[in-house]
This record gives C-alpha cells, sequence and structure tokens, in this order.
C-alpha cells in the first residue's frame, strides 16, 4: 500500500488531534476516590503493583506488536483496549473485578508506550526530519495537558452527578481517539519492511546487555528510583486534598464558585453538587496547565541545558519538594505541581531494535 507523506503539516495536525483525545482527564482527578469507595488502601497498593508488574513486563512483547503490526494499528489496538478498561470501571464492585480492569488498563498502557514516539519518528524522518521530533512530540504533550486541563474540571463535575459518569465519558472520548489515529497512515519504514526488529527472544537478552552497561545502568536504576517513588506517592494526592478541603467554603475559590454559579443558573436535568470532589478538578486542571506548558518548552529547555543537567535538577527538585511537606504541611500543595510534569519514560525499543540490527549484520 502507497503511504502518503506528502502534506506533513496536515499529519502533525492529525497527530495533535490524536494527543487531545489522549487526556484520561474526566477520571484523573477522582480516579483515587473511586476506587478508595470500594477498596482498602491496600488493596489499592496492591493494584497498583500489578498494574506496574502489567506494565513493566509488557513493554518487550508490545513493542514486538508494533513491530510487526504496525504502529498505527497498534495505537488503534491501544485505545480500544484503554476505553475497554474505563467502560470496564462503571460494572466494577469487587477487588477481583478491579483487579481485571486493573490488567486490561496496563495491557493498553504497555501497547500505547513508544509506539506514539516510534510512529512519529517515523514519519518525521521521512518528511521534515527527525530534528523535529522533540520540538513537534513536546507541543503533542503540552496539547494533551491543556485538554486534560478542561476534562479535569468537567469529569470532577460529572462525578459530583454519579461516579461512573467520568468513566463513561473518558472510554468515549478515546473511542474517538482510535478513530482518529485509524486515519493516519502507516509509516513508510512500516511499509518496506525496516521496522522488522529482532523477535521478543533475541531482545531479552539484547536488553540484558544494554542495561548492563554504564551509563545506562545508572540511569535506570536512578529513573526506577525517583520516578518509581514519585508514582506512588501521587496515589495520595485525593485523599489529602480532600481531607484539607472538608473545613474549607469551596464555593468561595473563584474556580470552583464559577462552575458552581454557572452550573447553578442553568438548567440541567440533575442537581450538580460542590463537594470537595468538585474541588478536585481545578487543583487538577492547574496541575495539567503547568505540566503543558513545561511540555511545551521540552525541546529548548533540553537542548540549552542538556538530558543529564534537566533529569538531574528535577530529581533535586523532586526530591526537596517531597520532603518539605514534613516540616511545612501545607507545602504539600506546591509539591503537587512539582510532581504534574514527570519526564515520560523513554523507549528501549528503537535502541533495541538498532542493536538487533548490527547483531544481524
Amino acid at each position: 500500500m502507497r503511504v502518503d507523506l506528502s502534506n506533513p503539516r496536515s499529519l502533525i495536525r492529525r497527530y495533535y488531534l490524536f494527543q487531545a483525545l489522549s487526556a484520561v482527564g474526566f477520571v484523573s482527578p477522582i480516579f483515587a476516590l473511586f476506587v478508595l469507595r470500594d477498596l482498602t488502601y491496600p488493596q489499592y497498593g496492591t493494584l497498583s503493583a500489578v498494574y506496574s508488574l502489567v506494565l513493566v513486563g509488557g513493554e518487550i512483547p508490545t513493542g514486538y506488536v508494533g513491530d510487526r503490526v504496525g504502529r498505527r494499528d497498534t495505537l488503534v489496538a491501544s485505545k480500544v483496549t484503554m476505553a475497554a478498561s474505563l467502560l470496564g470501571f462503571v460494572a466494577v464492585d469487587s477487588f477481583a473485578s478491579y483487579l481485571v480492569v486493573y490488567v486490561v488498563w496496563g495491557v493498553g498502557i504497555a501497547l500505547t508506550s513508544g509506539t506514539g514516539g516510534a510512529w512519529l519518528y517515523e514519519v518525521l524522518e521521512s518528511t521534515v526530519g527527525e530534528d523535529q521530533f522533540t520540538t513537534v512530540r513536546g507541543r503533542g504533550q503540552s496539547i494533551a495537558r491543556w485538554s486534560s486541563a478542561v476534562t479535569t474540571i468537567v469529569g470532577a463535575v460529572l462525578y459530583g452527578v454519579d461516579p461512573r459518569a467520568p468513566f463513561l465519558a473518558a472510554g468515549g472520548l478515546m473511542l474517538v481517539g482510535a478513530a482518529v489515529v485509524a486515519t493516519l497512515p502507516r509509516t513508510a519504514q512500516f511499509e518496506s519492511g525496516e521496522t522488522a526488529g529482532p523477535s521478543v527472544r533475541e531482545a531479552v537478552p539484547l536488553l540484558r546487555e544494554r542495561i548492563a552497561r554504564p551509563p545506562l545502568r545508572s540511569f535506570v536504576a536512578f529513573a526506577a528510583l525517583v520516578f518509581g517513588a514519585v508514582g506512588a506517592s501521587n496515589q495520595y494526592v485525593q485523599p489529602i486534598a480532600v481531607a484539607v478541603a472538608e473545613g474549607v467554603d469551596l464555593a468561595a475559590i473563584p474556580v470552583v464558585g464559577g462552575v458552581a454559579g454557572a452550573a447553578g443558573t442553568a438548567s440541567f436535568p440533575v442537581e450538580i453538587p460542590v463537594s470537595a470532589a468538585t474541588g478536585l478538578g481545578p487543583l487538577y486542571a492547574s496541575f495539567a496547565v503547568v505540566a503543558g506548558v513545561v511540555s511545551y518548552y521540552a525541546g529548548p529547555i533540553e537542548a540549552r541545558f542538556g538530558l543529564g543537567r534537566v533529569l538531574g535538577a528535577a530529581a533535586v527538585a523532586l526530591v526537596t519538594a517531597t520532603l518539605v511537606p514534613l516540616a511545612v504541611p501545607l507545602a504539600a500543595f506546591a509539591t503537587f505541581y512539582g510532581k504534574s510534569r514527570r519526564k515520560p519514560r523513554a523507549s528501549a525499543r528503537g535502541r533495541i531494535r538498532q542493536q538487533g540490527n548490527n547483531h544481524q549484520n
């Protein structure tokens, strides 16, 4: 099949639209609250651990799927899988049912991990040049964050109406995103067979060999420790924020009050209450705005200071922001903002593929 890359700007715009539709902001501000209605903290932590194991264990197999099936079709499959998980939350009522939707969600994330970036890199390589990758991807991630800023506010309001409503909205949006991805072309590299890398059996020892070498060995340990700790602590943002907000007049907060006022003057078939969960919408929206600004300038920042310095500074800032609230509890909110923009996980698939080609040659 002929791959039409004659209009790269149109493709990049569709990529930006795909990023805007990839946000799961509807459920972001209320996810922990939703789960903790039915489960205990130990069960919640167990589900997070299972999700992480599925995600890590699925990296190489799903990377193989991306090489063999194609980046675009893998992205479509990932969005459909994630939509199925989000819609599955509507029916969960036990630890076992939560476990199922968590596993499905982990598979969906593993399928999309690195695949979108790989598709974009190959398209840019064939058109405007791969040197534009960091800039275009950073802008795409910024658009996704701005989309999250809007959907988080709406999601928190929907949660007040029906706790299942944000998951219905997020699942529907994910299916629309899958339809948009289906309009993207397969890359020229895939059509010519250039994406065929090592098999899963070949990739495992190659990955082990690469990780065992410095400096990648120390970088993997560094990233796992810092961002793993950040991911674990992020689970407590919502319970902590709700506990703090219990004694606050939320309607007096400008953004929350504005949303409540608009809802009060409009004609809705149901009453929209203002609660601590409603206040999480603007809070998470502000996280997304901060993260969106940083994502937009990711390329210039990396070019100016270098990836190593940026990661080192980010780690120091995150550790400091995590420790300060022990002495000044209110500083926890500043910590939430510092954690709102985590460095995306770097995909080793391209390196593994290149290493495999070198071995074959």
